[in-house]
């Protein structure tokens, strides 16, 4: 294992000693002629802590890599995306990620179903599909 020192600066010791400098001429002679002469407040908190922190070791595999599987192939989706336009022949939507396709299924037929529609949509899902 190894051991690392860490300094840890506490509000309260950074305040202290923000405090602490601008009145030092009113501390006696703790610090008023530059030297430190031994005199601590205890009631100051520290302004910093020296802390052992214990590392593991880095873990070295000596196991071949596995490469992550490959990521799946976008395959286009067709669902019911009604365009309340009165035409039915337009209300399936398909898409494959970020692309989109609106097909015209059944021109053939005047009225449609959802049922059929959607028969319709899987057909051309399957088409885009290949």
């Amino acid at each position: 294992m190894r051991t690392e020192t860490v300094l840890i600066w506490s509000a309260l010791g950074v305040l202290a000693i923000g405090l602490a400098v601008p009145m030092s001429g009113m501390l006696g002679d703790v610090w008023s002629d530059g030297t430190d002469s031994g005199v601590v407040d205890e009631a100051l908190p520290p302004a910093w802590q020296v802390v052992e922190l214990e590392t593991p070791e880095p873990v070295v595999s000596t196991e071949p890599s596995v490469e992550p599987p490959a990521e799946p192939v976008a395959t286009w989706k067709c669902g019911w995306d009604p365009t309340y336009n009165d035409d039915w022949h337009d209300d399936v939507l398909c898409t494959k990620g970020m692309e989109s396709d609106r097909p015209a299924l059944l021109p053939e037929q005047e009225f449609i179903t959802k049922a059929d529609m959607m028969v319709a949509a899987r057909e051309y899902e399957k088409k885009l599909n290949g």
